[in-house]
C-alpha cells in the first residue's frame, strides 16, 4: 500500500510537471494539496530532485530565458513572480546570473516601442505617463525607462523638422548624438544603424531625411 501510495505521488508529481516547470515550493504545495502523508512528500520530493526534475537554480534560469523571448518583463517583476513561487533568497541571487542589465534594456526597449505604438496619438505629456506607467507596471525602474522617454518628441521645445536648413543641423546634431550613445553601450555596424535610426524617428523626424542623413555620415565614416 505505501510503495503504491509513493508511485502515485510520483506518477502525479510528473503529471504536474508536463505543462511546465515547478518551483519546490509549488511541488510541495501541490502533493500537500493531494494529501499525501508527509513522509511520502518528502521522500517523493527526494526523488524528484535526485534526478533533476525539481532544481529551483534550474526554475530561476528557464524563468529568465523565457521572459527574454517572451513576455519581456523587467527584474523587479521577475523577482516577485519567483517569490511568489517560493524561490529561496539564494536562489534569487541567480537573476544577476540569468538576466544581466544588458537583457534587461534589451527587453524594456521591446516593451516600449510597442507601448509608443499603442499611445501614439496621445499629446507627448500623456504619452509619457502612460508609457512609464506601463512600463514599470512591467517591472522596469524609472532609471532605465527615463532615457527611452527622453527620446520622445517634445512639440513644445523642438522646431518643425521640415522648413529650413536649421532643422537640417539639428537633424545632424541629434545624429552624433544618438551614434556616441548607442556606440557607447557597444553596439555597431547593423545594429547601431538601426537603433540610431529608431531614436531619430521617435523624435519625430521624417523617415527620409533620417535615411538621407544616416547615408551620408555612413559615408563620411
Amino acid at each position: 500500500m505505501v510503495k503504491k501510495e509513493k508511485q502515485s505521488a510520483f506518477d502525479r508529481c510528473m503529471n504536474y510537471l508536463s505543462y511546465r516547470d515547478r518551483s519546490e515550493s509549488e511541488m510541495r504545495l501541490y502533493l500537500e494539496k493531494k494529501n499525501y502523508p508527509e513522509q511520502t512528500i518528502e521522500e517523493t520530493m527526494d526523488k524528484l530532485k535526485y534526478y533533476g526534475y525539481i532544481n529551483d537554480a534550474n526554475f530561476v534560469k528557464h524563468v529568465c530565458e523565457a521572459n527574454k523571448q517572451g513576455k519581456c518583463f523587467g527584474r523587479r517583476r521577475i523577482l516577485q513572480q519567483l517569490r511568489q513561487k517560493g524561490i529561496t533568497k539564494n536562489n534569487l541571487a541567480l537573476v544577476d546570473d540569468f538576466f544581466s542589465p544588458e537583457a534587461e534594456e534589451k527587453c524594456c526597449e521591446r516593451q516600449f516601442e510597442w507601448a509608443q505604438k499603442k499611445y501614439a496619438g496621445e499629446p507627448v505629456v500623456k504619452q509619457k505617463q502612460k508609457i512609464s506607467a506601463y512600463l514599470a507596471r512591467r517591472g522596469y525602474t524609472f532609471d532605465m525607462i527615463r532615457p527611452f522617454l527622453n527620446g520622445l518628441k517634445d512639440t513644445a521645445k523642438d522646431t518643425d523638422h521640415n522648413n529650413d536648413g536649421e532643422s537640417d543641423e539639428q537633424l545632424a546634431r541629434y545624429y552624433q548624438k544618438y551614434y556616441r550613445m548607442q556606440s557607447r553601450k557597444g553596439y555597431e555596424g547593423w545594429e547601431l544603424k538601426q537603433r540610431i535610426i529608431r531614436n531619430l524617428l521617435s523624435r519625430g523626424f521624417d523617415r527620409e531625411r533620417v535615411r538621407t542623413i544616416v547615408e551620408s555620415e555612413e559615408k563620411i565614416q
